[in-house]
């Protein structure tokens, strides 16, 4: 472990010396935040895409009608089935409905099997006052907007769920459900909706598994009273869901209820979870979920869902049981074209061999293939996240990269047995001060694999996944050293000029190999600059009621280095383990190394290759949201 320490403290010293503590971002996803979401009416017409041992996966995309929609399924088989809940309604751009949640699971259906497709809504604002607003389609609240004595309350709808039915068209028969969010009001923003339990303001007020907020039901959120108009305060809607968010009756000239409403909780149907189900459930074994998970606070706008043919066998890539990544709004999930030498777009749903985005497995083919993504800029951002797995992203479109980092526990504490004795070159010197007082060199072995486990949400890890009171599935941290579009050349002190939250330079910063870091600018400088990739109008597509953009913290440079020195990263085995090159490059130039064991400084290690120990430090954020499993 000595090793592995010196190997840390020398790659400090380089951020001191030559980046002078060029950020690191991280994204963490976590919860109860407004996001961002691209929607549109109708139901889309299939495409086909050619899988890499002759499957054909069918894609049909459903988004929101007021209606649900029937799907038949075309051949026996698998089929990936991926859920959005709506958001809640909005009052304004300031106070913003809930975001809806996100679910997703793979299941087994016979030819002819017919599923109702049902999209949530999002209400639409409503600023009259004395009258009721609809809730949005599929479980929605209602919302109430009250005034009495120049003091209002404009409660807006709870979004609705978004859910697939197997069989029938019934709330008993849905096998996967993304919770829709709360609403609004003038004075607050609403509550997400998704994952095992929604968020709320008050306690008991969120669905959760196995029942609903405080006036909600199985499959429908609380609605606000319609009684008391001339009344200050009321609720807004709770969110569509499993169960319903909750909304509170009561209405007062005293006490304000502006937080007494919930999202819907999401919900996925496995051997796991069927006990949840309340009586009456219309599923059985046959149509458990695999690779199932739920999630909140993902979606903005309408619900959606997506269903795609895998074919008539599964055979995962990613075998590890690592958390899936969790993909913030506008960013990319793309892999390495080693044969072309290009960054593609990957498939989502990580089971296409053809287009596969990420592997954590410890041996085999697709050993070291961490979870690549990516933002661009804005004047082709549509255009790639619209476009077909496999399109090429060229590097020019391309501000900044991210690895994701599942999370993970670490199984020992004695860092020392690992990491063997050091020794002198010359073995007449036997104490460290002896040997470099006579010009020898101190040398040590390459440590041993840090033994490591992946865990799920509700299962203890090390701190780096620990968000406030969250606990996450992991997060995003940035690939490369920090650089930025105009200020690199410039030897200015602090030239980025950031002392607020809302620092227009950040909008130059870029995360990418093969440019020059920024230098010369303070801790505090690139601390404002960090935290302003998220303000409103930022360059990435960021939103920042859905990520957290910030400076790595010390936990999460650790969490990489292990999962680094592990047998998911750069360990062949428990006790063979590939050196780190440290990019000593005298030019600043980022994503550039030394070989391992060298001291060349323009040997091009891994600058483009998918993150397997970074011997050069980027910028890395911080997601609000995880991911419940």
């Amino acid at each position: 472990m000595k090793n592995f320490i010196n190997f840390l403290k020398t790659d400090v010293k380089l951020i001191n010396s030559y980046f002078l503590l060029a950020v690191i971002s991280i994204i963490l996803i976590s919860i109860g935040y407004s996001s961002y979401a691209l929607f549109s009416y109708g139901k889309t017409s299939n495409n086909v895409i050619e899988g890499k041992v002759g499957k054909i996966n069918y894609t049909t995309n459903f988004s929101y009608t007021g209606s649900c929609t029937t799907y038949t399924a075309k051949s026996a088989g698998y089929y990936n089935l991926e859920v959005w809940g709506a958001q809640g309604g909005n009052y304004n751009t300031t106070y913003v409905g809930g975001l809806g949640g996100y679910s997703k699971g793979i299941v087994k259906l016979e030819k002819g099997t017919t599923l109702y497709v049902c999209v949530g809504g999002q209400p639409q604002t409503v600023t009259t006052t004395k009258t009721a607003v609809p809730g949005g389609f599929n479980g929605g609240g209602n919302g109430f907007n009250r005034d009495y004595s120049s003091t209002y309350t404009y409660g807006q709808a709870g979004g609705g769920a978004t859910d697939i039915r197997i069989g029938q068209n019934s709330l008993y028969a849905r096998v996967i459900v993304a919770g829709g969010g709360s609403g609004s009001n003038n004075r607050t923003s609403g509550y997400a909706g998704g994952g095992t339990s929604g968020i709320s303001g008050q306690s008991g007020y969120a669905g959760t598994q196995t029942s609903a907020g405080t006036g909600g039901s199985f499959g429908q959120g609380g609605s606000a009273s319609t009684s008391g108009n001339n009344y200050k305060y009321g609720a807004s809607g709770g969110g569509g869901g499993f169960y319903g968010g909750g909304a509170i009756s009561s209405y007062s000239d005293s006490t304000n209820y502006d937080k007494y409403s919930g999202g819907g909780s999401g919900y996925v149907y496995t051997s796991s979870t069927a006990s949840s189900y309340p009586s009456g459930c219309l599923l059985n074994s046959n149509n458990y979920l695999l690779k199932a998970s739920t999630t909140q606070a993902i979606n903005t706008g309408h619900g959606k869902a997506i269903i795609t043919y895998i074919g008539k066998e599964l055979d995962f890539i990613d075998k590890s049981g690592a958390n899936a990544p969790v993909l913030a709004s506008n960013m990319i999930p793309v892999y390495y074209d080693e044969t072309n030498e290009v960054w593609k777009k990957a498939n989502t749903s990580n089971l296409d061999k053809n287009n596969p985005w990420y592997s954590y497995n410890s041996s085999g083919e697709y050993k070291g293939m961490w979870a690549n993504a990516v933002t661009v800029t804005s004047a082709n951002r549509t255009k790639y996240l619209n476009a077909t797995s496999g399109t090429i992203i060229p590097m020019d479109d391309i501000n900044t990269m991210w690895v994701w980092i599942p999370r993970f526990k670490v199984n020992i504490t004695d860092f020392d047995a690992i990491s063997g004795e050091c020794s002198c070159s010359d073995t007449s010197y036997t104490t460290k001060t002896e040997c470099i007082s006579n010009s020898r060199r101190w040398q040590c072995p390459n440590p041993e694999a840090i033994d490591i486990t992946f865990v799920k949400s509700n299962e203890t890890a090390t701190d780096a996944f620990t968000f406030g009171d969250k606990q996450l599935s992991g997060f995003w941290y940035g690939k490369f050293e920090t650089s930025h579009s105009a200020l690199t050349s410039s030897t200015t002190k602090n030239n980025l000029g950031c002392t607020t939250e809302t620092c227009s330079n950040a909008n130059g910063i870029i995360i990418k190999p093969n440019v020059t870091s920024l230098k010369y600018n303070s801790v505090s400088n690139f601390f404002y600059a960090s935290r302003s990739m998220e303000q409103t109008g930022n360059s990435f597509g960021f939103i920042s009621s859905e990520v957290d953009t910030h400076m790595s913290k010390n936990n999460e440079w650790g969490a990489v280095a292990y999962l680094t020195q592990s047998i998911y990263g750069r360990c062949t085995n428990s006790t063979t383990c590939i050196d780190i090159g440290i990019n000593n490059n005298s030019l600043y130039i980022t994503g550039i190394g030394a070989a391992p064991g060298t001291g060349n400084n323009t040997s091009k290690i891994n600058s483009y290759e998918t993150t397997l120990g970074i011997g050069t430090i980027g910028s890395a954020i911080s997601m609000k949201k995880y991911l419940e499993v």
